[in-house]
C-alpha cells in the first residue's frame, strides 16, 4: 500500500495528514514533542470567512481541525468592533481555548486513519537520487515511505535563539527537551528560502513582540474591561511608560535584542487567549508590574519578558504544486511552503501538499490551484520580494503587497455574490469535492 509520511504535526502537518488519507494512502504523522497543534497552543485566534468556504468545496480535511477548534471557540471575530473584512477572516474566524488544541487535534484525527507517532524527532533523511526513500528518527528508526511532507514549521530552532539576540521565544515547544527543530528539505540538502532585510540585521526576521501573562494575575478591572470588549482591549499607557528606552536597565550589552523595547506606540491592545493575556509589547515583568492593572503580573510560556517571535525566517522553495524545488516526492506544508503566520493559510496549504504528497505516492502527477480561485492565487502568486526599510514583506506580481483580494475581485461588498462566484470558479475548475476523491 501506497505511503505517505508527514513530519511535524501543527496545523499544517495535520491538514496534510488527514487529506493525503482522505486519498486512501496508508498516512504516519512524526511529532518530536509530547503533544499535537504545534504553535496552535500559542496562537490563540483561527482565520475563516471566503478561504474557508472554498476549503469546504474542496473537501480539505483540515476542516476536521477547524470544525473541532470551534467547539473551544471564546469569542467570534465578528464580535470585535474593530473587525475589517478579509478573505482569511469572517464569521468563520474566533479566538479559541489554547489548551484546547491539542484535545481538538485529536477529534479531529479520530476515524481519519492517520498512525501517531510521537516524541520522534526526525534528524536525517535517506535518499536514492532526487527521492526521499525515509526519515530517520532519533532513535535510529527508519520510517519509509513513497511520498513525504515537510510541516516542521518556523519556529523553536536553538541557533536562532543563539544568533538572534533574544531569539524566537517559542518554547512551548520544548526544543531543548525534544531536540532542536529540523526540517526534511534541508536535510535533503534544499537550501532554505529566506527574506531579505529585517529588524537591525541584513538577511533577518521580522519579529512580533509580544508578552503572555496569566489571565487570573492581571487585575478583575481589567480582565473584566478585556471580556467585555469581546477580548480585544486597548490599554491606554501612564505617560511616563512612553518612549522608555529600557535596553539599558534591562539587558545585557553582549546580548541585544533585535527589535526596540518598550512601550512606543500607547495605547496597547491585549488579546485575552484564556488562560492567558498577550500584551503586545517588550516589556519585563518589572516593568510590565508597575503599570495600573499588571501588579501581580506572572509570565507564563510560551512566552517570556524578552517576548520575541521571529514570524518569518525561511520556507522551502517550491512550485506551485507545493513540490520542494529538485526533489520529485516531497512537498512543503504550512509555513514551510510559504511565509506565512496563520493558521487560515496554513490550512490549505497544508491540504495542497498532503493531497499531492498522495497523488506522487500512486505513480499520479501533483496539481496545482488556478489563480482564478484565491487559495491558488495566493499559493501561485504570493512570494517574497525586496523588503521596503520596515522589514520583509508578501509581495506578488510587481511588487503589489497583500491583501488585493477586492482589486483581483475577490471580495465585494455583496458576500453572496462573492460567495456564488467562488462556487462557479471551483466548479469550473473542476475542484469540488477534489480533496475527498479516493485515489487509490
Amino acid at each position: 500500500m501506497a505511503r505517505v509520511v508527514v513530519v511535524g504535526a501543527g496545523v499544517g502537518g495535520l491538514s496534510a495528514a488527514i487529506t493525503a488519507a482522505q486519498a486512501g494512502v496508508e498516512t504516519i504523522l512524526i511529532e518530536r514533542n509530547d503533544f499535537l497543534s504545534g504553535l496552535c497552543v500559542w496562537s490563540g485566534h483561527h482565520g475563516g470567512g471566503y478561504a474557508i468556504e472554498e476549503t469546504q468545496l474542496m473537501g480539505g480535511g483540515s476542516l476536521r481541525f477547524h470544525d473541532a477548534l470551534k467547539k473551544y471557540a471564546t469569542y467570534w471575530q465578528h464580535e470585535l468592533s474593530d473587525w475589517k473584512e478579509g478573505v482569511w477572516e469572517g464569521d468563520e474566524a474566533f479566538a479559541y481555548d489554547v489548551l484546547k488544541s491539542d484535545e481538538a487535534a485529536w477529534e479531529a484525527l479520530s476515524g481519519a486513519r492517520v498512525k501517531v507517532m510521537l516524541r520522534s524527532q526526525m534528524v536525517d533523511v535517506a535518499m536514492k537520487g532526487n527521492r526521499l526513500e525515509a526519515v530517520v528518527l532519533s532513535n535510529g528508526t527508519r520510517v519509509a515511505g513513497d511520498a513525504f511532507v515537510d510541516a516542521t514549521g518556523r519556529a523553536g530552532f536553538r541557533a536562532w535563539c543563539e544568533g538572534w539576540g533574544q531569539g524566537c521565544g517559542m518554547c512551548i515547544l520544548k526544543c531543548p527537551i525534544y531536540g532542536d527543530c529540523t526540517s526534511v528539505s534541508t536535510k535533503a540538502g534544499v537550501a532554505d528560502v529566506r527574506p531579505q532585510g529585517g529588524h537591525r540585521q541584513a538577511g533577518g526576521p521580522r519579529f512580533f513582540q509580544a508578552t503572555m501573562v496569566l489571565q487570573d494575575s492581571v487585575a478583575p478591572w481589567l480582565l473584566e474591561a478585556c471580556m467585555e470588549a469581546k477580548a480585544r482591549y486597548f490599554y491606554h499607557v501612564p505617560q511616563e511608560f512612553l518612549n522608555m528606552d529600557l535596553s539599558r536597565e534591562w539587558l545585557h550589552p553582549d546580548r541585544p535584542l533585535p527589535a526596540e523595547a518598550g512601550f512606543y506606540e500607547g495605547p496597547e491592545f491585549l488579546i485575552n487567549y484564556c488562560p492567558w493575556m498577550k500584551v503586545h509589547a517588550n516589556v519585563p515583568a518589572h516593568i510590565l508590574r508597575r503599570m495600573p492593572g499588571f501588579e501581580d503580573a506572572f509570565f507564563v510560556t510560551p512566552l517570556t519578558g524578552d517576548a520575541n517571535t521571529v514570524f518569518i525566517k525561511r520556507s522551502a522553495p517550491t512550485d506551485d504544486t507545493l513540490r520542494v524545488d529538485g526533489l520529485a516526492n516531497l512537498f512543503a506544508a504550512g509555513e514551510r511552503a510559504r511565509t506565512v503566520s496563520s493558521m487560515g493559510t496554513c490550512m490549505p496549504l497544508g491540504d495542497l501538499a498532503g493531497h499531492n504528497a498522495a497523488r506522487v505516492a500512486l505513480g499520479r502527477e501533483p496539481v496545482a490551484l488556478p489563480t482564478s480561485t484565491i487559495l491558488g492565487y495566493f499559493i501561485n502568486v504570493i512570494r517574497i520580494g525586496n523588503p521596503p526599510a520596515g522589514g520583509p514583506r508578501f509581495t506578488g506580481p510587481k511588487g503589489e503587497s497583500p491583501p488585493v483580494w477586492r482589486e483581483k475581485g475577490f471580495i465585494s461588498d455583496d458576500s453572496g455574490k462573492d460567495i456564488k462566484r467562488i462556487r462557479q470558479e471551483v466548479e469550473k475548475a473542476n475542484l469540488v469535492g477534489i480533496y475527498q476523491q479516493r485515489l487509490a
